[in-house]
C-alpha cells in the first residue's frame, strides 16, 4: 500500500496576503466563543469565579478564544523566532 503524505498548510506569516486575508475569518468567531467559553466555565464552577472576578473568567474565554482562531489560520512561530523574539524582550529589560 502507499501512504500519501499528508502536507502542512502554509503557515500563516508565510501566505500571500490575500490567503492572510481568507484566514482572518475566524477572527469573526472570537466572540461567539468568548461568550460560550465563559458561561462554561461559569456553569463548570457554579458562577463562584464569576462572583469573586467576574473579569478573570472572562479574560481567560477571550484567550482560549483567541488562540482557537489563530490555530484555525495555522498562525504559530518556528523555535528560531521565539527565541528571538525572547532575546529581544530580555534585551529590553536591562
Amino acid at each position: 500500500m502507499e501512504t500519501e503524505e499528508t502536507q502542512r498548510p502554509v503557515r500563516y506569516q508565510d501566505s500571500p496576503w490575500y490567503v492572510r486575508l481568507w484566514r482572518r475569518r475566524w477572527y469573526l468567531t472570537i466572540p461567539f466563543w468568548t461568550f460560550q467559553n465563559w458561561r462554561s466555565l461559569w456553569r463548570e464552577n457554579d458562577g463562584s469565579l464569576a462572583k469573586e472576578d467576574p473579569w478573570l473568567t472572562w479574560n481567560l474565554a477571550y484567550a482560549i478564544a483567541i488562540g482557537e482562531a489563530q490555530a484555525q489560520m495555522h498562525w504559530y512561530y518556528t523555535m528560531e523566532e521565539v527565541e528571538e523574539r525572547f532575546l529581544e524582550r530580555r534585551r529590553k529589560k536591562k
